[in-house]
């Protein structure tokens, strides 16, 4: 069977990896189904493509007409999730969608006999580092309700694969590119920053900035997944970063390079947050020939290219 006679379904396709996702897709062949509330994702994400997919506004939460859009396809890609303050401000309604809605997606992916479900997860299970790089055989302790959702929801995976079902979970570090925005409950730091600098205001620094993050590019968040798909792999884990690591500090001073703002932070008592997470990339290189494409400066260039044009 091509491509061009696969059926995909993309949940949360009008989000930031999702529509990325989805123009990959179409510009491989695919049949491209994008599912999506647009609580969130935007019409606007898929204005490249909108004429080559069928777009379906419906909830994850809605099974019979999740059920009805996932049937007869051959792949799915489970892009929906609530972030981690939403899920601190609204717990009963963030484990309704982060965990009935995997649930839902997998519920309709078996009744459809799907190939294949690739499961958006996060690097946030292994919670506090206790070694680095992390590891898909680091200790997995998730300290927040969303990256308790996201480990429960691939625990859902490995149980119903004894019903069947086949699939990858992508532990994505810290995934930043075009399209990424902000707001009340979602504060990518990127985007943060450039708003800081925008407006002349002093951007936050907790600590003394020190603490480094795995920054991928979505475009190779896009390749790991595409290459899931279409290889004969399955019922495995890995995790997606670049295996490198930028401080915060370091960022900013790149923001600030970058756009000619500077503006000096403002310092504030260190919290209780993770001080350095990098992604141990060799197994997905070695099992699915990942290689990330995108290098920090050049990533971060082009959001900042896509963010002045749109504040």
């Amino acid at each position: 069977m091509s491509s061009s006679s696969k059926k995909v379904v993309v949940t949360g396709g009008a989000g930031f990896i999702g529509s990325h996702l989805v123009e990959e897709l179409v510009n491989r062949g695919y049949d491209v189904f994008v599912y999506d509330n647009f609580s969130r994702g935007r019409r606007e994400n898929l204005k490249n493509v909108e004429d080559k997919i069928t777009i379906v506004n419906g909830d994850i939460l809605e099974f019979d007409l999740l059920k009805d859009v996932i049937k007869d396809s051959q792949y799915v890609f489970h892009e929906v999730a609530v972030c981690a303050n939403y899920c601190n401000a609204f717990p009963d309604a963030s484990v309704s969608c982060n965990l009935q809605g995997t649930l839902n997606v997998i519920k309709a992916s078996l009744e459809a006999t799907v190939e294949k479900v690739m499961f958006s997860s996060s690097a946030t299970v292994y919670g506090i580092p206790i070694y680095q790089p992390i590891d898909e055989q680091h200790p997995l302790n998730p300290i927040t309700l969303y990256s308790i959702s996201k480990l429960a929801s691939e625990y859902y995976f490995r149980f119903f694969s004894q019903s069947g079902l086949k699939y990858i979970i992508f532990r994505n570090f810290t995934v930043y590119g075009i399209r990424q925005t902000s707001d009340e409950y979602y504060k990518p730091v990127i985007v943060e920053f450039f708003k800081k600098l925008l407006t002349r205001t002093k951007p936050v620094l907790f600590g003394d900035g020190s603490q480094s993050i795995d920054f991928v590019h979505v475009f190779d968040v896009v390749q790991a997944n595409i290459l899931g798909m279409e290889s004969d792999i399955y019922n495995e884990v890995f995790n997606v970063g670049s295996q490198t690591s930028l401080s915060i500090k370091e960022l900013l001073n790149l923001l600030k390079d970058i756009t000619g703002i500077d503006i000096q932070p403002e310092y504030r008592k260190a919290q209780n947050i993770v001080q350095q997470r990098i992604a141990n990339i060799s197994k997905i290189r070695e099992m699915l020939g990942y290689n990330p494409t995108v290098h920090i400066k050049d990533g971060i260039k082009d959001e900042v290219n896509y963010l002045s044009k749109r504040f």
